[in-house]
């Protein structure tokens, strides 16, 4: 019966890469992704070593091309996919509020929360995206998915170049759906392609990739606003029109080229097209499985209602209700640093001719921020993962509790709104610490999004598409809220609020942190 018993596992472990079976307990466990042999504990405690047949994302993973793994390629091409699509995105959407309240013609008359609402749109069907992503995903397969979901954000880029407002709410939509699907499908990528002891190198070089359009982005708009500076406010002379449109023209135009360049790049990915993603192995071994290997291999692919199920499934999961208010303050948080404060700086008339300038140079001081984050988490990747990921955490919460009590000091409390000429608390408003504010924004947020997405990528690697659809879903939907706030709410209470959620945000996490490190021995480097 033994013999049987080991000859089943062998062929399953041979469909599944089921690397350690121990019989003694009746349970099963899976070693990092791409081993090459496997290990069976049998009753008597004897062991047999046996090699399997690797699965297709393992076969690629060993691969190389022109002397680099394919496995850290795709995180390279991830990376500059993101910063020429997403990234550029992210660069115009930083404007997009101050851009459309200069609009004013016979197609379109623009005013001052144009763009929050634009965004509100966005976040609120992105949330619809990440909960329904997965099925989404399951039919088209990740790649496929992502390459679709980006053509969408290059149509919402094309129709800043001609704004009209019903193209631009349905463009908008359209880029929501589209961002959801690319950011459902980000954390599979990354997490298939890194092993337990490279994934906070991975996660850190592929944010450095992304973030560093924030720079180069907004240090491009820079140079466009001086370039074609408007003399005047509202309302605008015809001549000041006639170069705010044509500045307009020109920058969206080549925000819309960069961003079908990574269209491009994700078609590069190593990766079938229409390729699905597999059920978790935890499920391999349940005694429902079939006995014949075509029923076997056929039912190791998650179908659109097993995948909507599996999402609805993980909210509900203890450590995911936990983690619940950190999802909700990256949501704020990235709404309030990405778009708020950069707005309140352009529409703030005491920065005087530079107050258009500010938008763009406050932009790359974030991404500057962003980069320098990724990097300090790629070189204190083997310290954090053995002392866990909780101090680096700690530290970007009281960065940005400073950061917002900076903002409330230097920014006026009207700016969020519309052009003001209303004074700050400290009188004077200096342009060096809006930029030192925006530097630590920028560097807070990537050591919040780091921590958190290594940490899933870690305890849910086979479950990685649902866990990241949760966790998006939920920054979504507090964006869209915060968006809709953000209209009507002035910065104080905008303020109060981002630092209000960051504190049981960052107590939830570290509990999660330190219970996994507990309950999960250590894998050395």
């Amino acid at each position: 019966m033994a013999d049987g018993l080991v000859d089943e596992i062998a062929r399953r472990r041979h469909l599944h890469e089921i690397d350690y079976v121990d019989f003694r307990e009746g349970r099963t466990e899976s070693s990092i992704a791409g081993s090459a042999t496997n290990s069976v504990i049998l009753e008597s405690g004897s062991h047999e070593t046996t090699s399997s047949t690797d699965s297709a994302d393992d076969r690629l993973s060993k691969r190389s091309i022109c002397g680099v793994r394919v496995s850290f390629l795709n995180i390279i091409l991830m990376g500059f996919g993101f910063m020429l699509n997403i990234g550029v995105y992210n660069s115009a959407g930083m404007a997009q509020t101050v851009v459309l309240n200069t609009v004013n013609d016979t197609y379109m008359v623009g005013y001052p929360t144009l763009g929050f609402n634009l965004f509100a749109v966005i976040c609120g069907t992105q949330a619809f995206a990440y909960l329904f992503g997965p099925a989404v995903v399951a039919i088209t397969g990740p790649k496929l998915g992502m390459v679709l979901g980006s053509v969408s954000v290059t149509f919402y880029l094309a129709s800043f170049i001609r704004p009209i407002i019903w193209v631009l709410y349905i463009s908008a939509g359209c880029a929501g759906f589209g961002v959801g699907i690319i950011w459902t499908v980000q954390g599979y990528f990354v997490t298939i392609n890194s092993t337990a002891k490279r994934v906070l190198r991975n996660t850190g070089v592929f944010w450095g990739l992304y973030m560093s359009t924030l720079v180069t982005g907004n240090l491009f708009y820079f140079f466009m606003v001086r370039a074609y500076p408007a003399k005047g406010h509202k309302p605008y002379s015809q001549a000041d029109l006639d170069i705010l449109d044509y500045r307009r023209m020109l920058i969206f135009s080549i925000f819309t080229a960069a961003s079908a360049l990574g269209v491009l790049v994700f078609s590069l990915v190593v990766h079938p097209w229409v390729g699905k993603i597999p059920r978790p192995r935890d499920d391999i071994l349940t005694g429902t499985t079939p006995h014949n290997d075509v029923a076997l291999q056929q039912q190791t692919f998650r179908g659109p209602k097993e995948a909507f199920l599996a999402t609805v499934k993980f909210m509900f999961r203890k450590d995911m209700v936990i983690l619940m208010p950190m999802f909700f303050y990256i949501g704020i948080e990235g709404c309030f640093w990405g778009s708020v404060y950069i707005t309140a700086l352009g529409y703030t008339d005491r920065f005087g001719e530079r107050q258009e300038e500010m938008v763009g140079l406050a932009g790359v001081f974030a991404g500057g921020g962003e980069i320098a984050g990724g990097l300090i988490l790629g070189l204190l990747g083997k310290w954090m993962h053995f002392n866990g990921k909780d101090s680096a955490l700690m530290f970007g919460m009281i960065l940005h509790i400073v950061a917002c009590y900076l903002t409330f000091l230097n920014t006026p409390a009207e700016s969020a709104l519309a052009e003001t000429k209303d004074w700050p608390y400290i009188g004077e408003p200096n342009p060096y610490l809006a930029m030192f504010v925006s530097f630590i924004f920028g560097l807070g947020d990537a050591l919040w999004n780091n921590q958190l997405m290594a940490y899933l990528g870690e305890v849910y690697r086979h479950e990685c598409v649902s866990v990241f659809a949760v966790y998006q879903f939920w920054c979504a939907l507090a964006a869209a809220l915060a968006f809709v706030s953000a209209s009507f709410l002035t910065l104080p209470w905008q303020l109060l609020g981002v630092i209000a959620v960051s504190i049981p945000s960052a107590a939830g996490f570290c509990y999660v942190e330190w219970k996994s490190l507990r309950n999960h021995p250590l894998v050395p480097i």
